[in-house]
């Protein structure tokens, strides 16, 4: 996986993360449908990998170590045309309605890059049945991947990951 892809962000500052979709949030993000998408940079670590911390016998926090490779759920930022950021947390990825989210993080980064060099857009924003954000990305208006999003905030951003130095 392009090391370039993973990102730095997340290591401080309060933000705002949305969990469920309202007519407000959804009329929002739906502003943003047919945005190109020109980027993407996943989190080595994801919201998901330690919820509630808990104490071991001696006292410490217990860390589980997780492997990068079993991951199903990522956070990631999306950067869309217009300078407009979406930093998404415990997202699955799927390439189809029908099967299991692709998992690892090799395996998303390879494929996110990969779509994204190809064209990709912002096709749709949906709403799943417990009112979770869904995005479908698209070329050439067919579905490519959906990700089902556990959180997201937006921003505007300056300058892609890659292009910082």
């Amino acid at each position: 996986m392009d090391d370039s892809i993973l990102s730095e962000n997340g290591t401080g500052g309060e933000s705002f993360i949305n969990t469920t979709v309202s007519d407000e949030l959804y009329d929002e993000l739906a502003e943003l449908e047919g945005l190109q998408v020109v980027g993407a940079a996943l989190w080595e670590d994801s919201l998901s990998d330690n919820p509630d911390s808990e104490e071991g016998a001696d006292g410490e926090e217990a860390e589980e170590s997780i492997d990068p490779e079993g991951r199903q759920f990522v956070d990631m930022d999306i950067y869309l045309d217009e300078n407009v950021q979406l930093e998404l947390y415990e997202v699955a990825l799927y390439t189809s309605l029908d099967e299991d989210p692709i998992m690892g993080l090799t395996a998303i980064g390879t494929l996110l890059s990969k779509e994204i060099e190809a064209g990709l857009w912002l096709e749709e924003v949906a709403v799943d049945e417990d009112e979770q954000l869904v995005l479908v990305m698209t070329r050439q208006h067919e579905p490519v991947f959906y990700l089902n999003v556990g959180g997201w905030s937006t921003s505007e951003w300056d300058e892609l990951p890659e292009d910082e130095e």
